[in-house]
């Protein structure tokens, strides 16, 4: 989630934050030159409530719950990379040969992603790796999410994820037509010892 992403994200909620808390001194008469008996709504829409009884609760309480759903599936898309479906295992398969039975070696996804990782984090100044594969093995898709030490050199780590990147396309036999990287720099600069 980019440095925007989060401004909007806070305007927002400052700003329905705001609302609410003026509404709720408004009603309890705690604002300056507010009657506490001046009504907020128009008369007809008041009145509208009023004549739908109960099912007005129920209308409110179902949209309530659809803007609840549609955020958290805003939030949710900020946080979590989109790749789909996990990539399933990769199944290799040994071409067939007179002198010998047809075999097949099964490679957990999850096994390529921890290498992956792993290699990723042995640069020096990676403080934390996640990756996600996803796709299939025909067109396989990577998200690497880095976490830096403060004074990484960008140029030269861009150099070591491709070289990388190209260690895992060449043991693997994959090649990913999409590749996404994402570098996050923090001001920590040891870990912390317990």
């Amino acid at each position: 989630m980019d440095r925007l992403n989060r401004a909007l994200f806070t305007v927002l909620a400052v700003l329905l934050v705001a609302a609410g808390v003026a509404g709720t001194l408004a009603s309890l008469g705690r604002l300056p030159r507010v009657d506490p008996a001046t009504h907020l709504l128009p008369h007809a829409l008041r009145d509208r409530w009023h004549d739908w009884g109960p099912a007005a609760w129920l209308v409110l309480a179902g949209a309530g719950l659809v803007v609840a759903v549609l955020g958290f599936l805003l939030v949710r898309g900020q946080l979590v990379p989109r790749l789909g479906r996990p990539m399933p295992d990769l199944v290799l398969t040994d071409p067939e040969r007179a002198d010998t039975p047809p075999g097949r070696t099964r490679v957990r996804s999850t096994a390529l992603v921890h290498g992956f990782e792993r290699d990723l984090a042995r640069h020096p100044k990676v403080r934390r790796v996640s990756v996600g594969l996803g796709g299939d093995a025909a067109d396989p898709l990577v998200h690497a999410r880095l976490e830096l030490f403060s004074g990484a050199d960008v140029t030269h780590l861009q150099s070591y994820v491709a070289e990388s990147l190209s260690r895992f396309v060449t043991t693997t036999g994959l090649d990913p037509a999409d590749v996404r990287v994402v570098l996050a720099l923090t001001d920590r600069d040891h870990h912390r010892v317990r």
